[in-house]
């Protein structure tokens, strides 16, 4: 089952929409939520890049500097498809003149620290859609109301899947486990999009007694109470809280609604040492606007860290990457 096939909470535009025609198509710009300090002994640049992804930049970097590719940071993981601008900082000064195609350095700064996985709040988004006719702009405009005001469901993009990523999983070894977290990481996905596509088929959203409960913009989360329900309730409608499903790990408390199948995961996750965790159900876009030309729609939003904006273009029109 592809992610592209779970229940949705919208009836999209039947489009069909084409997605990154050219990179331009596709803008990402990270939203870190602080400034460089300033202080050495680590390098920080603001980077522009295109046709490359995250990695592949880190790497060259490392080569320029002929250090470990670990020596170089960067918070999140960008498309290559697109064109996008995000920090990474390196242990020594890149040279002035560095040429690397498809790469821009915009800005330099000093950091106390290394930048870390997971350090941005968030993405900014600015997308344009290309459709074989015009589509209806007011119920364009419906969808991206009711998407601002009840979000849309967080499920995990196809791109975290790899090919064949889950076959991949249940073949793997504990002996390989390290090199291979990636596997780790799309079979808690995998379960998670289950639950969560289990929940929206049953008309299940509104949180219940025993369900684990997410604070909005924060890793914070805890169980829900009979007697906190109506609160949760009016908190969850207003944004403030979401519903939880599992990441599935150690001390898993999601099995009585996994299958089979779901269980056989959480099981290996479990024997690999994997710590369980909490994704919220789920996610408010921060001011998505949609403005249309034509056959041309062009998006504005943004999202926080591990949103998928495939899957909130997924809710407004069926789309069809190029």
């Amino acid at each position: 089952m592809q992610p592209s096939t779970y229940s949705l909470l919208t009836s999209p535009l039947p489009g069909p929409a084409t997605l990154k025609r050219q990179p331009i198509d596709f803008q990402v710009t990270e939203l870190m939520g602080f400034e460089p300090d300033g202080s050495p002994p680590h390098h920080w640049y603001w980077v522009q890049k295109e046709g490359a992804n995250t990695e592949w930049v880190a790497k060259q970097f490392a080569r320029v500097l002929d250090v470990s590719n670990r020596e170089v940071g960067f918070s999140g993981m960008k498309d290559r498809h697109a064109v996008t601008q995000q920090w990474f900082s390196t242990p020594a000064a890149l040279p002035d003149e560095l040429e690397i195609e498809g790469v821009e350095i915009l800005r330099r700064a000093q950091h106390s620290k290394k930048l870390k996985r997971g350090w941005h709040r968030g993405n900014q988004f600015q997308i344009k859609l290309y459709t074989e006719a015009p589509v209806d702009p007011e119920a364009l405009e419906a969808l991206v109301a009711q998407i601002n005001t009840s979000g849309f469901a967080n499920y995990f993009g196809e791109q975290r899947f790899g090919r064949n990523n889950l076959e991949r999983f249940h073949s793997l070894k504990k002996r390989d486990v390290k090199k291979n977290g990636i596997l780790l990481s799309s079979a808690r996905a995998w379960v998670f999009n289950r639950l969560l596509d289990q929940r929206i088929s049953q008309g299940r959203l509104a949180i219940e007694a025993g369900d684990r409960v997410c604070l909005s913009g924060s890793a914070s989360h805890f169980v829900a109470s009979v007697e906190e329900l109506d609160t949760l309730h009016a908190r969850q409608k207003a944004g403030d809280v979401s519903l939880g499903l599992s990441l599935p790990g150690k001390s898993s408390d999601g099995s009585a609604a996994m299958d089979d199948e779901c269980r056989d995961i959480e099981a290996k996750l479990t024997s690999f040492g994997v710590e369980q965790g909490y994704r919220p159900a789920i996610c408010r876009p921060q001011a998505l606007s949609a403005s249309v030309m034509d056959n041309e729609i062009e998006l504005l939003f943004s999202l926080p860290s591990g949103a998928y904006a495939t899957v909130l273009l997924a809710h407004l029109i069926n789309l069809v990457e190029s």
